[in-house]
């Protein structure tokens, strides 16, 4: 994925454990899948991808 790298390489993404990296700001995706196969490195469902606190996905939340 050329974003990822680039955001990689720009140290915007940076290692947040074994298995993800994390945003040091803010970065504008289209869609939840989107930012979260940056933030993964690999293909993921962004709405089920991404909860909040109680632990209830953007699924739960919005649809």
């Amino acid at each position: 994925m050329k974003t990822r790298a680039h955001l990689i390489k720009e140290q915007y993404l940076v290692n947040y454990s074994e298995q993800s990296y994390q945003l040091r700001e803010n970065y504008l995706c289209k869609t939840p899948s989107g930012a979260a196969q940056i933030v993964l490195g690999r293909s993921s469902n962004g709405w089920t991808e991404w909860a909040n606190m109680d632990g209830k996905t953007l699924s739960d939340v919005y649809r």
